[in-house]
């Protein structure tokens, strides 16, 4: 009697071994998310404040403000800005010469309009057609062979260069060889009024 609860008891033990063993617990599952980094923004570059925009002001040389002025001459300042201070000075002056060539038109052709108007021959369509093309053809021998460079002046702004030029250009020569082809044109200087006009003309102009 003994014996057997003594082997009940064992086989008891064991079942309790044998499902200890085969009870396990399940390995931890640890989940890593992968967060990408949140991309780099570059913010734009902020515009000038009023100061700024005041200090600028307040820097443009006197001469660039307000230019020079002179009977024979034609003034224009050219203005550029880049980090490189050799193409903020190229830019400068190629923008002065452009404002000059059309002052040099506007001026040639002012003179030439009024000589043909105090003539009376605005209605002559032969008058009209000469008085066009020495116009052009005067435009074009001058270009910018006479221009000077007479101010400059480079300032540092936000870690780049402004540079401002001031250049000139004798106006006085250019009028001179105009007067000169309409003597030499017997449709032009032909006309009743038009040696009195070009005495009054070469009186008001210098040949520099």
């Amino acid at each position: 009697m003994q014996k057997q609860k003594n082997l009940a008891l064992g086989l008891g033990l064991m079942t309790v071994i044998a499902a200890c063993q085969t009870t396990q617990t399940p390995p931890s599952t640890t989940v890593t998310t992968s967060v990408a980094p949140a991309p780099t923004v570059t913010a734009p570059a902020a515009p000038q404040t009023a100061a700024e925009v005041q200090e600028t002001k307040s820097n443009i040389p006197d001469w660039c403000v307000v230019l020079p002025t002179q009977i024979d001459h034609l003034y224009a300042c050219g203005v550029a800005k880049s980090d490189n201070l050799n193409f903020a000075r190229r830019r400068a002056v190629l923008d002065a010469k452009r404002q000059l060539a059309d002052a040099i038109n506007g001026r040639i052709s002012s003179v030439m309009d009024d000589f043909v108007a105090s003539t009376n021959s605005d209605a002559n369509e032969s008058i009209q057609r000469r008085s066009e093309s020495i116009t052009r053809n005067v435009i074009e021998e001058t270009g910018l062979w006479g221009y000077e460079q007479i101010g400059s002046d480079t300032q540092a702004e936000n870690n780049k260069f402004r540079h401002y030029v001031l250049m000139r250009f004798p106006i006085g020569r250019a009028q001179m060889r105009l007067l000169a082809k309409i003597r030499d044109d017997d449709t032009l200087y032909g006309q009743a009024k038009a040696k009195e006009k070009i005495a009054e003309l070469e009186g008001t102009v210098k040949p520099n």
